[in-house]
């Protein structure tokens, strides 16, 4: 019976002021200008930044038997990664004796996708190729073309367009910057101001409209929302502003409620209980419901019959055939990988990795179900150099949270004020 419970809902009057609106009318001094640089300076330092193109050229991938000594199986490989560097070598050769680096890559570098550039890799700040890559940068002056440099996705022929040193950005530069942070926080206190003089004199008159009125700020109602269905048009998605209004009792006003784009008063001026319909108001919903949960019980049992008749048989094309279903094939996966047409199913992933050639398994989401078969594996090798920038990229990203909060935790106990001159 809960489960069909209408639960409570409320209406409320409320201000609601946006730091947006008074972004434009906030006044920014030089002296405050200078303060926040100089304040925030480690903000507008910039790495070292490079543009650059390379030929990709990735040794043969070949697979020697399994069989063979160790030190044979080391030659194979040497000579593929000789074979390689003798192409690269080659390319050199003929881009200094005229051949256009651009062309060159075009036609022959196994990065796909910056060789259809003409090899061109954009603009990057260091740090962020593999260090072998960077190590051949710096030893370039613009213009300059490398020696084959070998990195764990094969040889390089690099090429430095162009090459921008470390620097703080001046203030000149950042000034548009610095000027824009400051109306933020400005107009941010501005509204926190304007909503706690509301709330001081609304909660002495108990009058929300004349005490918003006082300073031109309309006063809106909403419709009635509950705690399951409370995405309010006007508001958005706001917990705090939410969280506030179910906490209310009837009239009182609220307290000031900050986030960090506005600034909120409510007030509770309606509520309509809890209560539960009568069923034959619900009767259809309540049909529904059991055709729903018959339905899942009936697949359950019957998926569960179709793996064990699976793992016996092994002939997933006769139990498509016998259900009238299409068996379908997916590309090679990574556990990293969604998969076209199932999507990022982490327990049909996590099985088929554990199963062996021809091993079968099921797997469900939200609404559909698997039975499938595996039929192709390939072992892990070296990521590719898109991967390996991902996973560089994620690291980075996690190295830069752990500082940030580190920084976060030291900038609380330092507790830098900054002071809002045109108050004064």
């Amino acid at each position: 019976k809960l489960n069909f419970e209408v639960p409570e809902s409320i209406k409320v009057e409320y201000v609601k002021l946006t730091a947006k609106e008074y972004e434009a009318t906030a006044e920014i001094k030089d002296d405050e200008i200078q303060e926040y640089y100089k304040a925030k300076i480690a903000e507008f330092r910039e790495e070292k930044k490079y543009r650059a193109s390379h030929i990709l050229l990735r040794p043969e991938q070949v697979k020697p038997d399994e069989n063979l000594p160790t030190e044979e199986k080391k030659k194979i490989l040497a000579e593929a990664e000789k074979s390689a560097k003798t192409k690269a070598d080659d390319l050199i050769k003929k881009i200094k004796d005229g051949a256009p680096f651009e062309e060159m890559a075009k036609q022959f570098s196994e990065d796909k996708v910056s060789g259809a550039n003409g090899g061109d890799l954009g603009v990057f700040p260091r740090g962020t190729m593999v260090p072998e890559f960077e190590s051949a940068l710096e030893k370039l002056n613009i213009g300059d073309i490398s020696e084959p440099t070998l990195t764990p996705f094969g040889y390089h022929i690099i090429k430095l367009i162009d090459k921008k040193p470390e620097r703080v950005i001046p203030l000149d530069e950042a000034k548009d910057t610095v000027i824009r942070a400051l109306k933020a926080n400005k107009a941010k206190s501005q509204i926190r101001r304007i909503v706690k003089q509301i709330y001081g004199t609304a909660k002495d008159n108990g009058n929300l409209s004349n005490a918003a009125q006082e300073h031109k700020i309309p006063v809106k109602k909403s419709p009635l929302f509950s705690a399951d269905n409370h995405n309010l048009s006007d508001i958005g998605t706001v917990p705090e502003f939410y969280n506030m209004a179910f906490s209310l009792k009837d009239n009182v006003l609220s307290a000031p409620v900050n986030t960090a784009e506005a600034s909120y008063l409510v007030k509770v001026v309606e509520r309509k209980p809890a209560y539960t319909p009568d069923i034959s108001e619900i009767d259809a919903k309540i049909t529904e419901e059991i055709i729903q949960e018959k339905n899942k019980a009936l697949t359950s049992q019957k998926l569960a019959e179709l793996e064990k008749s699976l793992a016996e048989s092994k002939n997933l094309e006769k139990l498509a055939k016998d259900l009238g279903l299409e068996i379908k094939q997916t590309p090679l996966f990574s556990m990293e990988d969604s998969i076209p047409g199932i999507g990022n199913n982490a327990e049909l992933k996590t099985t088929a990795f554990t199963l062996k050639q021809d091993g079968t398994g099921k797997a469900s989401s939200r609404n559909k179900h698997f039975l499938f078969k595996l039929v192709e594996s390939k072992p892990a090798g070296e990521p590719t150099e898109d991967q390996s920038n991902k996973i560089q990229s994620r690291l980075k990203k996690e190295k830069g949270d752990v500082a940030f909060q580190g920084w976060l935790k030291e900038l609380r106990a330092k507790a830098n004020v900054m002071i809002d001159k045109t108050l004064l």
